[in-house]
């Protein structure tokens, strides 16, 4: 017999397995919002290593024609954000509360530390960088998002 299949009524007819239910639309939209995150970020990373020299002479980061020790290692560390970021959407899109819990502690600490600037500096600039981590604490908080991170059904 097929693994996952059941038996049906009739001899030879089988059952095929329930399809499994896709995210709810909050969750779908944030999991996509990673994603296009990490391209982001893994475009930044080509677009440093790809500079070329005199680009990043103009800039005041080299003379030679060679990219400087830095900017590899800022291209290394963009590249594993961005794994980790498109990883991070991949877990939140197939209901993993590992990631749910991990995104809002994150988005938790980013807020509290963008107000803690504002109250330090009193400029309302940085108030835009609420955006991401309240929209993703919103989106992660509808009752659809928790009970997809609890039952896979919502």
């Amino acid at each position: 017999m097929l693994e996952g299949y059941g038996r049906a009524a009739g001899p030879g007819l089988l059952i095929a397995p329930p399809l499994r239910q896709p995210a709810p639309p909050g969750v779908q939209a944030l999991a996509i919002l990673h994603y296009v995150s990490a391209a982001a970020m893994a475009v930044c990373a080509a677009a440093m290593l790809l500079l070329p020299a005199d680009v990043i002479a103009d800039v005041g980061y080299a003379s030679g024609g060679e990219v400087p020790l830095v900017l590899r290692f800022s291209a290394g560390a963009l590249v594993v954000g961005a794994l980790f970021n498109a990883l991070v959407g991949q877990q939140l899109q197939r209901g993993r509360q590992w990631a749910r819990i991990l995104t809002l502690v994150l988005s938790a600490f980013t807020m509290v530390g963008v107000l803690l600037l504002l109250v330090q500096t009193g400029d309302p600039a940085g108030l835009a960088s609420l955006v991401w981590p309240a929209l993703s604490a919103a989106l992660l908080n509808t009752r659809a998002a928790r009970s997809w991170f609890t039952t896979r059904a919502w």
